[in-house]
């Protein structure tokens, strides 16, 4: 009331401004919710939950700064038209976060149901399926990529060197260090165990088909250093790929290409190896038969010199 434009009813006014306050609303609400959380003890939401909110104060970022470059003589019904897509994506980010006005989520907004970890990259990427054809779905991407930084970093370090690194407790393997003092079966047993029997629980939904093969070859890695670690992929320094999620067909190829290389080097040092193995064998075998000649030798010498002793006497 008191606020009047020119050439605008009360209620055009009344409709215009509601609708700032709205962005307004939402943009407040997401912005508690992806503060900066203190990493200590604590801390219980995990390095994905963390990535996420990092990505939506990126955009928040963004937001702000399209508020800033925006003239300042436009009109209220411009300025309703230039924010309004991007007052959508506020409302939906805030619904998908649980903090909207309306959404099936809606509850979890400030609560410990709130996916996170593995369960979060899950529901990010059905929710990316569901909105694949609206204009929701390239900032759903971005999400999606930045919280799984995190995952494909575990991943990549288990699978490329049997490093274990998860001190949240929220990617899919579990370390039981009284067992890997252990030289039996129990080492590969009991050493570095699944986290949960549904693999759901402890592996993103696009990844389920591949959980086994990651578990294995961390585990094989980690087993190899102890059996051989003179062995060539305990010790080679040849760069590998990265491992991370990514939507351009062109990154894609190229990520293929470097998995290519690695593969090639690797095959060629495996050929070396087996070769230098052949060699060395042979050369045991060389040099055995050598001694064999040389002790044959010694002994025909030996019964040579009996002989002419005994024929003197």
């Amino acid at each position: 009331q008191g606020i009047y434009v020119s050439g605008t009813s009360p209620e055009s006014m009344s409709n215009l401004l509601a609708q700032f306050a709205e962005h307004g609303t939402y943009y407040t609400r997401l912005s508690r919710f992806s503060l900066q959380p203190v990493l200590d003890s604590s801390y219980s939401k995990g390095l994905v939950f963390q990535a996420f909110t990092s990505g939506l104060r990126k955009y928040l970022q963004y937001y702000r700064a399209c508020v800033l470059s925006t003239p300042q003589s436009l009109t209220l019904l411009a300025l309703s038209f230039l924010f309004r897509r991007l007052g959508r994506q506020l409302r939906y980010l805030a619904e998908l976060c649980g903090i909207g006005a309306t959404g099936v989520v809606t509850n979890r907004g400030n609560s410990a149901s709130f996916p996170t970890g593995v369960k979060l990259l899950s529901y990010l990427y059905k929710e990316a399926l569901e909105n694949c054809s609206n204009e929701h779905y390239t900032v759903l991407l971005s999400l999606l990529k930045m919280s799984c930084e995190p995952y494909t970093r575990f991943v990549h370090d288990w699978v490329y060197s049997g490093f274990f690194n998860d001190a949240c407790g929220e990617f899919m393997i579990q370390m039981n260090e009284d067992y890997l003092h252990f030289r039996d079966k129990r080492y590969w047993t009991q050493g570095y165990v699944l986290a949960s029997k549904e693999v759901e629980d402890f592996v993103p939904v696009f990844l389920k088909h591949l959980a086994n093969e990651i578990y294995i070859c961390g585990k094989t890695i980690n087993l190899l250093k102890l059996c051989c670690p003179k062995h060539y992929i305990c010790w080679s320094d040849i760069p590998v790929p990265r491992i991370s999620v990514t939507f351009s067909l062109e990154e894609l190829k190229e990520m293929e290409k470097d998995c290519a290389t690695y593969v090639g080097r690797m095959e060629r040092i495996a050929r070396y190896s087996a070769i230098s193995r052949e060699e060395k064998h042979l050369r045991m075998e060389i040099s055995k038969q050598e001694f064999i000649i040389q002790a044959r030798q010694a002994v025909s010498k030996a019964l040579e010199t009996f002989k002419d002793q005994k024929m003197s006497e």
